[in-house]
């Protein structure tokens, strides 16, 4: 029996030698990672899981998107419909991304090391492995969009290089159905491919079955895009500008507040995978040199017009390989200029590896011991990214947080599971065809979307509806059995039976100016209870502020109002028994007043002033007065600053600043002094979003969160 040649052998040793360091890379990244198994469904998971539930493949294939802000049929539609249909496991989705991010691992390795080197592929990945903007696809069911698309754009480009064409188009058409962040991957490949000396012509030429892929995924998206959708783009100068600049702060972790420490916290799970990394680089500068393949384009052509086979790879030059390194980071990062008002730092998913290239193309030409420092120092940063404990709460493009980060998630995942586990605990069953509203629930925790498809797949009963407090309406309220739940700290109280929940509910919208939700609300505390004096009441002044004038004093002569606008000599009475201490006898006077000079804004005034005085804020009829007052006198300054105080009271921010700046726009150089009314504005502008007392209460809530878990 022949010897074989000795050159096969030492290839095969060189090959299995060169993919040594990517196990170590892949299980850096599954112990980094693999405690996303144990992850439930949140907010998005649940509604592109109950649009495709009970469809078949056709079906869900075609059915609109659940959102319609995009086209992503492979990564929503079709990714969501396996997951129904092996059971709707938060474990099988968890798992499928994990597998997708081990896939995109292995495909930049493989991709690196064709352009590169063993050393900087091992370099590129384990920096890919370590690195916190992996966190939120791996971590969230719905990552799986942003996930889909690098690794299908890392397909392509694999598949391109080794000569398959046009399986690269449809890894990229893939790809570009999952999320739009790739959409610039033809220019990243056909660069890639180039050869030494090869006109620009036939380097484009070379990629028109990528450039195709694009412009059928491009047709479609024009077809199928809503134009509402399409008007919330941006893009502009600025926005691109931003979207490079936040590349660079993504990539060394550049994500934190004011006055937090920079040192990571040093923990088993930042250690470990780290150190694998870190062996991974070690063993691939062990590795020998990969003999070259074919390096001319004579040879190359002439070996490609003799063989059906795709042409042997060649290897660019450094400076060739950094400059694809470069426009891959452009051509990642650009397409986030869409969508730059709400930039988070997985959304550079696909331009970090073309940013790992880059650093393991440099790293690679120095010492063993200063790539892994290099490696390690990115590491760090990272992980000072990871740790942030808080978000972005107001759109902008040049804000130094992400709009959505780790802390976001997994905080949001924490309170959902309580809120569902409270919920379960006080109604273990629903009757079919329920309705449920949550109110006070914090904003950004991402509990409720649409009409409830996270309460139906927790009750699996496809008869339920839920909604924010907000969303009330009188059909959806009176049609089926109702419920109420309001949170309080960490947890959902029933409402339900409360007797006045109907009234509290109405002046809830009248504070928040939604004069049509609270008549839904007082048009149901009627039906319940004809004779409810107090809502009749309120309803009038409901319909006065919607212009039923006519109707509303109707409404308010059917509880014994007048319409007789005044003066009210009762208000002298009153003022004489508040004096001798008589708070009680000069409300019933102020009452009287009310009912027999209905219109008489003086009188609502002085009520509203003396249920304050006796009820604080919280009395039955603050809030009406006051909005009874500034509806008689809308040009009365004091009147706008009354009610604005009201708002404050009932948790309606933007309204009650509306309402002030109204009082210091009539109010003149009295309310320009007024300091009590503008600390209050300055402190509603620092408590709404982007304000700094919205980011220290997000702070809040995971200070909390961590000192339950102690």
């Amino acid at each position: 029996m022949k010897q074989a040649p000795a050159a096969p052998i030492a290839d095969a040793w060189w090959t299995r030698a060169a993919w040594a360091p990517l196990a170590l890379v892949l299980l850096a990244g599954l112990w980094r990672q693999g405690g996303a198994l144990r992850l439930p469904f949140f907010a998005d998971d649940y509604f592109f899981l109950d649009s495709v539930r009970h469809r078949s493949f056709l079906a869900a294939l075609v059915s609109p998107d659940a959102l319609g802000n995009f086209v992503r049929p492979a990564s929503r539609q079709l990714y969501w419909w396996a997951i129904s249909v092996t059971g709707a496991s938060p474990l099988v989705a968890h798992a499928i991304n994990l597998a997708l991010f081990l896939a995109i691992l292995a495909l930049l390795f493989a991709v690196v090391r064709r352009l590169a080197s063993t050393r900087a592929a091992a370099i590129a990945a384990g920096l890919l492995a370590v690195h916190y903007a992996i966190d939120i696809p791996v971590r969230w069911a719905s990552g799986s969009q942003d996930l889909l698309a690098a690794a299908g754009g890392l397909a392509a480009l694999w598949l391109f290089l080794r000569g398959w064409r046009f399986a690269s188009a449809g890894a990229l058409l893939l790809a570009l159905l999952s999320k739009e962040t790739v959409v610039l991957a033809p220019a990243v490949a056909a660069l890639a491919a180039r050869r030494a000396g090869e006109p620009w012509r036939r380097t484009i030429s070379r990629a028109w079955p990528l450039a195709a892929a694009v412009a059928i995924w491009a047709a479609f998206w024009r077809v199928s895009m809503r134009p509402s959708a399409v008007g919330q783009l941006s893009a502009g100068p600025l926005s691109v500008l931003a979207a490079l600049a936040h590349l660079g702060q993504v990539l060394i972790g550049v994500e934190w507040r004011a006055g937090e420490s920079l040192v990571p916290r040093i923990s088993i799970v930042f250690l470990a995978p780290l150190a694998l990394a870190a062996c991974a680089a070690l063993i691939a500068f062990q590795t020998p040199r990969r003999p070259k393949p074919v390096a001319d384009h004579a040879s190359a052509s002439r070996h490609a017009q003799s063989s059906p086979a795709p042409a042997p790879a060649v290897i660019p030059s450094p400076r060739a390989v950094l400059a694809v390194g470069i426009v891959w980071m452009i051509a990642g990062a650009l397409p986030v200029t869409a969508v730059a008002p709400i930039w988070s730092n997985y959304y550079y998913l696909f331009a970090l590896c073309g940013a790992g290239l880059v650093a393991g193309a440099l790293l690679a030409r120095t010492r063993a011991a200063i790539a892994v420092a290099v490696l390690v120092a990115l590491a760090l940063g990272s992980e000072v990214g990871r740790k942030l404990d808080e978000f972005a709460t107001a759109p902008g493009a040049w804000t130094i947080e992400s709009h959505l980060t780790r802390y976001y998630i997994d905080r949001g995942m924490a309170h959902a599971g309580r809120y569902l586990a409270s919920l379960r605990r006080q109604r273990p069953d629903l009757p079919p065809r329920s309705v449920i509203f949550f109110a006070e629930i914090p904003a950004q925790l991402g509990w409720q979307a649409a009409d409830g498809p996270l309460v139906r797949w927790a009750y699996r009963d496809s008869s339920l509806r839920s909604y924010y407090l907000s969303g009330f309406t009188y059909a959806r309220a009176s049609r089926r059995p109702l419920f109420v739940f309001q949170a309080s700290g960490d947890t959902l109280r029933d409402i339900t039976s409360h007797p006045l929940l109907m009234i509290e509910l109405a002046m809830n919208f009248l504070a928040g100016e939604r004069y049509d939700t609270a008549r839904d609300a007082l048009r149901l505390a009627l039906d319940r209870n004809a004779h409810d004096e107090m809502a009749a009441y309120c309803m009038g002044w409901v319909q006065w502020a919607t212009g039923d004038s006519t109707g509303a004093m109707r409404r308010l002569e059917s509880v014994g109002c007048v319409a007789d606008t005044g003066p009210s000599p009762e208000l002298r009475d009153a003022g004489r028994r508040l004096a001798a201490g008589d708070s009680a006898g000069a409300e019933k006077i102020l009452q009287q007043a009310v009912a027999t000079h209905a219109l008489d804004p003086r009188a609502h005034v002085a009520l509203c002033e003396l249920e304050a005085l006796r009820y604080h804020m919280g009395g039955p009829y603050v809030l009406i007065e006051a909005f009874a007052a500034h509806l008689l006198a809308p040009g009365d300054a004091l009147s706008w600053r009354r009610w604005g105080f009201v708002q404050e009271y009932w948790g309606r921010d933007p309204e009650a600043l509306r309402s002030l700046e109204r009082y210091f726009a009539l109010g003149g150089a009295r309310a320009a002094g007024d300091r009590v009314a503008h600390d209050l504005a300055e402190s509603i502008r620092r408590g709404l979003p982007g304000g700094d007392i919205a980011q220290s209460f997000v702070r809040r809530w995971g200070q909390s969160d961590e000192a339950r878990r102690r």
